[in-house]
């Protein structure tokens, strides 16, 4: 449902600056994203095209042109540290939560779980 003139207009039409412009971009955002073990997501190639090759450009640019050509990083799950104890050298509960005291200084209490 295209008219014939427009349809031979736009086979013969050369590329825009910026049709170059987002191949160009495309190269090098899937090289680098190969480069990275396919980790790299779009704000990671959004500085690496400003700091290395100087190109600047908007991180949505950069998303839109991984979403055309089916791009998608790896996002890897936060590590979740714990405390590990080590030996079984505890203190006796000698206040047993009784805080209580009949004078000043009598009673010291402190939290050392951040140890």
């Amino acid at each position: 449902k295209v008219s014939r003139s427009g349809y031979y207009k736009w086979k013969v039409a050369s590329k825009s600056t910026r049709q170059k412009d987002n191949e160009l971009i495309s190269e090098i955002i899937r090289s680098e994203f190969h480069k990275s073990g396919d980790k790299a997501g779009y704000r990671k190639l959004t500085m690496i095209l400003k700091r290395e090759y100087g190109i600047h450009c908007n991180h949505k640019r950069v998303r839109r042109l991984m979403r055309s050509m089916n791009l998608r990083s790896i996002i890897r799950r936060k590590r979740i540290s714990c405390t590990v104890v080590k030996g079984n050298e505890f203190e006796e509960n000698i206040l047993n939560r009784d805080f209580y005291a009949e004078k000043p200084n009598e009673k010291w209490v402190t939290d050392v779980t951040f140890l």
